[in-house]
């Protein structure tokens, strides 16, 4: 494999799903311009658990800030677990769930 042809969204199987099943290039495009992820966070709120271990992360921390702003979002940074937090904390998971869900 040629150097250059290697990204690293390549490693991504999600990344290649989607754009495989969205088509990528206009259609892809098109599609994402119709997302309003502010608007979206006001009808679902959304509980971000992630392991602060793991080696790549698929957010940013502009992302992190954005979501911990939004009223009803949680965010949760896992200490000492990586991708598979729930596995390795599932008691802590498990707990910050449970507050998300009963408003505690």
């Amino acid at each position: 494999c040629s150097p250059g042809l290697v990204k690293p969204f390549l490693c991504y199987p999600y990344f290649k799903v989607f754009k495989t099943v969205f088509g990528g290039g206009e259609k892809l495009a098109n599609m994402k311009a119709g997302l309003d992820f502010d608007e979206s966070l006001k009808r679902q709120p959304i509980c971000f658990i992630y392991g602060q271990a793991k080696n790549t992360h698929f957010h940013s921390q502009g992302h992190l800030r954005k979501l911990r702003e939004m009223p009803g979002c949680a965010v949760v940074g896992v200490e000492n677990t990586g991708h598979w937090c729930y596995k390795q904390e599932p008691e802590l998971c498990f707990q910050h769930v449970r507050r998300f869900i009963m408003g505690s």
